[in-house]
């Protein structure tokens, strides 16, 4: 009861201070906007605890596009605040099944995903792509090469280590990173290249 009391007021703050920014009340300011786009980040993150919920605890079969298409939609509010195009690649067509507790693997992916949004320039495409059972890409595309306001790639290290998980840059691209997730084969093959 207390999640639906803390979204509902997180949800009255935005939707007034967008209404008063739109009325002339209060000014469009750089300030005001991230104000705004940090309490939609809030409500993502009630939403998602929400969601995070349903999983259930026990390692089971995981299927990593499942689960990036949750933190897509997760994250459609903070991507359209963000002006940032969010999209999942075509699907992975080598062995998908590894075995695993989701709930960790889903919070890693949904912080990197966050990360990338806060940091990425307006007009944006952030494009998520399974690359082996247990690993994605998350490429940023700029408009006009244009860069990140800031780094992201430490606080994604950070998050993905933080819940198991290993991050680097992928080497033929600035704003590329491939994510790691722990679990184990579930199927008699690899599960594909592990981030280098």
């Amino acid at each position: 009861m207390t999640e639906i009391h803390e979204l509902r007021n997180r949800l009255t703050t935005a939707i007034l201070t967008v209404t008063a920014m739109i009325d002339g009340k209060m000014p469009s300011t750089r300030g005001n906007l991230q104000h705004v786009g940090q309490t939609l980040a809030d409500i993502e993150t009630i939403v998602a605890k929400g969601r995070d919920e349903d999983w259930g605890g026990d390692d089971r079969f995981v299927d990593l596009a499942e689960i990036a298409a949750r933190v897509i939609d997760a994250m459609m509010m903070l991507s359209a605040a963000a002006n940032v195009n969010l999209i999942l690649a075509s699907p992975f067509n080598g062995c998908r099944a590894f075995r695993a507790d989701p709930r960790p693997i889903y919070r890693a992916l949904d912080g990197a995903v966050q990360t990338l949004l806060r940091a990425a320039p307006a007009g944006s495409t952030l494009e998520i792509e399974q690359a082996s059972a247990q690993s994605v890409n998350l490429v940023l595309h700029s408009p006009k090469d244009e860069a990140p306001g800031s780094d992201p790639f430490e606080p994604i290290r950070r998050c993905l280590e933080t819940y198991g998980g290993h991050a680097v840059r992928l080497s033929d691209m600035k704003t590329g990173y491939c994510l790691q997730f722990p679990g184990v084969p579930a199927c008699g093959c690899a599960v594909g290249p592990a981030c280098e």
